[in-house]
């Protein structure tokens, strides 16, 4: 049972001078501050329920404060709040008239994360036909489980716009933002023969990531706008490289080690650099284009290119990527919205992959010595195009009607190996939209994807049972055991957890039977499946109530509170990873 409540205590909102705002010659001014605190208890798992907060059992204090004012031609915002010492946001900016903007935003936050204990890691081969175990095994070992993994993420962001020329609307705008994730996370990692041996340690995290953004935006005549922009992004870690410690190769039941076992490995005896993540740098160009066709059609644009750049291996890709937006008015009445976005990502270059010859130099016929070179493919490479068109009527002055159709497809030119691997979606979808003066307002919608072919994982799920399906008689081998590069004919199932049907239905309404109270209620149904598979059937529904209520006794006081409930069935394939099974 997991189970997390949170008392709201000492809510307190007052302003500062009466009526919510000071006069102060063309200054108009308004202050708030609310001060209060929370308090958390946890039974069980602390670490889900309880996911993006500290979680201490004790009371801690909350607080946030906001201020506006408001001149001639200038406007000044700045809003805060804190939750914790790890939860705190904040916003300032400024406007003058239309020549001038500046906005800075600082978000924090904590992100809880659980440890896998491996604890269903553990097993080891038994012969049925002998009652006997073999030598295949699977061990586990969580090397620090005190180990409290958790990731604090800052984000620093700042903008700025400057009106150049009123004559063209010359506009200057540019943008920094800067994200620092700090903190520890689990790392596992696993190396064979001997025993499938799997461990976890924990890995620092220490991420630096900074965007700059610039563009410019001129009139060329009243109907058309043109802009381009330019982005900069570079990540950087500046932790230490996690290493793991591979075990020695040595024989799976009496423990006896020499060339024939770790011939069968890349590397053993050592410890080796794992999940290393890459420094890398992104730069962009985009050109934007929007105005009028004529009086009732409105268009905006956009073509870009996107490079970025491993900075350890010089490996790159490069992607085209386009937009188009156009509404138009079809009568008094009705809007048509037509939308189509697309881009081509060119993958890596081909990369010549070199391993060692499986058991090289050991005694056997040269069938059981294989090379494993390859040559990799970049699964990046793709086309990714998607459509659609919403029709909007009004059927009369408090009802609305729109009916949307969209379509989308994805080539992925070399997946899996070097084929193509085409996914297709169908989008329908209808709503209904009801508002009755400011008494009431509410919508219904229905909406529905099918999905052709969608992406699967083609090695295979589950392994067939029987030396027998390899299709060789055991005195064809050079020894009376299959080995596990052999297993690959084994594998069948290719699994996906993406649906080929899904609809969903929401219903949402508020009602404001006085200006005291405002009452709004949503329901929320999702049901999708995936039948097309073999031997599988995935089914998920998911059914959402909320619920919200607000209160305001007088000007100065506000009491809100609400109910939310998620409730998710899923049937899906379980499949435990054994000996390359």
């Amino acid at each position: 049972m997991k189970t997390l409540l949170s008392v709201i205590a000492l809510a307190l909102l007052f302003t500062v001078g009466p009526s919510l705002s000071a006069q102060d010659g063309d200054l108009t001014q308004k202050t708030s501050l609310w001060i209060g605190g929370h308090y958390t208890t946890f039974s069980d798992y602390t670490k889900k329920v309880g996911e993006y907060k500290i979680g201490l059992d004790e009371f801690m204090p909350e607080f946030k404060v906001n201020y506006l004012g408001v001149g001639t031609d200038n406007i000044f915002r700045l809003d805060g709040h804190f939750y914790d010492r790890y939860n705190i946001d904040g916003v300032a900016d400024v406007t003058i008239a239309d020549q001038f903007s500046f906005n800075v935003q600082y978000r924090s936050l904590i992100h809880q994360l659980g440890q896998d204990r491996l604890e269903y890691m553990s097993t080891r081969e038994y012969f049925h036909n002998t009652g006997s175990y073999g030598g295949k095994i699977l061990t586990h070992e969580v090397l620090d489980p005190q180990a409290d993994y958790n990731v604090h993420r800052q984000e620093i962001l700042s903008e700025m716009s400057v009106l150049l020329s009123q004559k063209r609307n010359v506009r200057f705008y540019a943008a920094h933002r800067t994200i620092l994730t700090d903190g520890h996370v689990q790392s596992i990692a696993g190396t064979h023969c001997f025993s499938c041996h799997v461990t976890s340690r924990t890995a620092e995290v220490q991420n630096n990531t900074h965007e700059l953004e610039a563009g410019l935006q001129a009139d060329i005549n009243p109907d058309v706008t043109v802009g381009y922009e330019f982005d900069y992004r570079f990540f950087e870690p500046q932790a230490p490289d996690q290493v793991a410690r591979f075990d020695v190769a040595k024989h799976p039941v009496h423990g006896g080690a020499g060339a024939e076992f770790s011939s069968r490995q890349v590397f053993d005896d050592t410890s080796v650099v794992v999940n290393r993540i890459p420094k890398s740098e992104k730069v962009g160009n985009k050109v934007r284009v929007k105005g009028n066709l004529g009086e009732k059609t409105r268009f905006a644009t956009s073509l870009g290119y996107n490079r970025v750049e491993n900075k350890y291996t010089e490996i790159y890709s490069g992607t085209w990527h386009g937009a188009v937006n156009l509404s138009t008015i079809l009568s008094p009445r009705s809007r048509l919205v037509i939308k189509a976005t697309g881009l081509r990502t060119k993958g890596t270059d081909d990369y010549r992959i070199d391993l060692p010859v499986y058991r090289e130099g050991r005694p056997g016929p040269a069938s059981s010595r294989p090379s494993f070179d390859y040559t990799r493919l970049s699964t990046l490479d793709r086309a990714d195009a998607r459509a659609s068109a919403e029709f909007i009527h009004r059927l009369n002055p408090r009802m609305i009607l729109a009916f949307l159709g969209g379509y989308e497809r994805i080539d992925r030119y070399n997946y899996p190996a070097d084929e193509d691997y085409v996914t297709s979606r169908l989008i329908g979808q209808g709503k209904l939209r009801y508002r009755q003066g400011l008494r009431f307002s509410g919508w219904a919608r229905y909406r529905f994807e099918k999905t052709s072919d969608p992406f699967v994982a083609e090695r295979g799920l589950f392994e067939a049972r029987g030396r027998e399906a390899l299709g060789r008689d055991l005195t064809d081998m050079p020894a009376p055991w299959t080995f596990y590069y052999e297993r690959e004919a084994l594998h069948y199932q290719p699994i996906t957890t993406s649906p080929t049907d899904a609809h969903e239905v929401e219903l949402r309404g508020y009602f404001n039977p006085n200006p005291k109270v405002s009452l709004n209620l949503g329901l929320l149904f999702h049901y999708d499946k995936n039948g097309d598979l073999d031997s599988l059937d995935v089914k998920r529904t998911k059914f959402t109530p909320t619920l919200g209520l607000n209160l305001t006794p007088n000007p100065k006081w506000v009491l809100s509170t609400g109910y939310t409930m998620n409730h998710v069935t899923s049937r899906g394939p379980i499949t435990v990873a054994l000996f390359d099974g």
